[in-house]
């Protein structure tokens, strides 16, 4: 699920997923806008420091990654106790 809002109009900005694993966005200029990223069994992601302001026709890019989620993995933990 991936959802980029409009914080400064309100409402959902419209996003296109290429195939290549990209999201594409149309900003309004003058908005500041966020993200939210999120996928099945992977820790999701928000960016809320995405903006338009004085820019006027220039691309904005952005790089994230999720984490899958390590629902198997082994914990080994050293309990101290002290009196």
């Amino acid at each position: 699920m991936k959802a980029v809002k409009d914080n400064t109009g309100g409402g959902t900005v419209q996003t296109y997923h290429k195939v290549d694993g990209t999201l594409h966005s149309e900003l309004k200029a003058e908005s500041q806008s966020n993200i939210m990223i999120s996928k099945p069994d992977h820790f999701s992601m928000t960016d809320d420091a995405i903006t338009a302001k004085g820019l006027q026709g220039i691309k904005i890019t952005g790089a994230y990654k999720l984490i899958p989620i390590p629902y198997h993995l082994t914990v080994y933990l050293d309990i101290i106790c002290k009196d």
